[in-house]
């Protein structure tokens, strides 16, 4: 288990209280955190439980009252991760991963105010923006090695995508007559995304082999997309420590993230593709020469 926080605002605190007049409060919220912790057991020698979760977040708010009044507001994000992962000897040549996972991201930005008007009555005014992304998902993973030079790796996993692409919420009070709460914004929505791969790495005299495909498939509303991605990546020695590489890729995203260029804030936005919005696909090719 370990830990940390930063201290700038315990700092800050008592320099700012010296210096600020008696009628007068400001208080400053500037740190982030984060916690990890992760346990494993063995049950045998063939078979491990490993536990893992990691949370941070960066929180900066303030507030500043004074006899007329109160105003308040902050930014905070950060995410959750958890794995719950069951490890499986099923002979000396072959293993098998099970995992667990759920994780999820939120940002939070707040702003609000309280006035005293003329006739003692109070006004007070608050908004609230949420946006992030929730995830829940297993995979298993088998790993064979036949020889010392030979990897043959296959699986495959589910992911359930919750996504949140933002939600802004006013309050506003204005003595005892008027009463506005009001929620803005898009609705949640899900999707369901499935992946099965294999891979083969070997070594044929200087030549090294990793060949692999990988499937996918994609719901969302009333969508259902597909994939097939093969992948190749190739190394042949040469004399003097040379090499020669070459690879191929092929790649589909399903997921986007909108980022606003007019704010250097953790404003982005992850949002499913739609039957509007098609899954983004790539392919790439690589060739290289290395030494040692």
């Amino acid at each position: 288990i370990s830990g940390r926080r930063t201290y700038a605002d315990l700092i800050f605190r008592p320099i700012i209280k010296a210096n600020t007049p008696p009628d007068e409060t400001i208080d400053v919220g500037l740190y982030f955190y984060d916690l990890n912790a992760k346990i494993q057991h063995k049950i045998n020698d063939k078979h491990r439980i490993f536990l893992s979760a990691y949370t941070g977040a960066d929180v900066f708010s303030n507030r500043y009252a004074d006899e007329f009044g109160a105003f308040s507001g902050g930014i905070d994000w950060g995410n959750l991760i958890s794995a719950a992962r069951w490890n499986w000897q099923i002979s000396p040549k072959m293993f098998a991963n099970t995992t667990l996972t759920y994780s999820k991201y939120e940002i939070d930005i707040s702003a609000g105010s309280e006035n005293f008007n003329e006739d003692g009555t109070k006004e007070k005014f608050s908004a609230l923006y949420i946006s992030g992304i929730e995830d829940i998902g297993g995979k298993i993973d088998f790993d064979i090695i036949p020889k010392p030079n030979h990897y043959v790796r296959f699986g495959g996993g589910w992911t359930n995508h919750t996504y949140r692409p933002g939600a802004l919420n006013f309050e506003l009070t204005d003595g005892e007559d008027f009463n506005l709460d009001t929620l803005i914004g898009s609705q949640n929505s899900y999707s369901n995304e499935l992946f099965l791969y294999a891979e083969d790495d070997f070594t044929l005299g200087p030549l090294k082999i990793n060949v692999g495909i990988h499937a996918s498939a994609f719901a969302v509303e009333d969508e259902f997309y597909t994939s097939v991605q093969p992948r190749l990546g190739l190394r042949y020695l040469l004399d003097n420590d040379l090499a020669i590489k070459a690879g191929f890729s092929t790649m589909t995203q399903y997921i986007n993230l909108l980022t606003s260029e007019a704010l250097s804030l953790p404003s982005d936005l992850w949002v499913p593709s739609t039957a509007q919005i098609k899954p983004q696909q790539s392919w790439q090719v690589a060739l290289g020469v290395a030494k040692t």
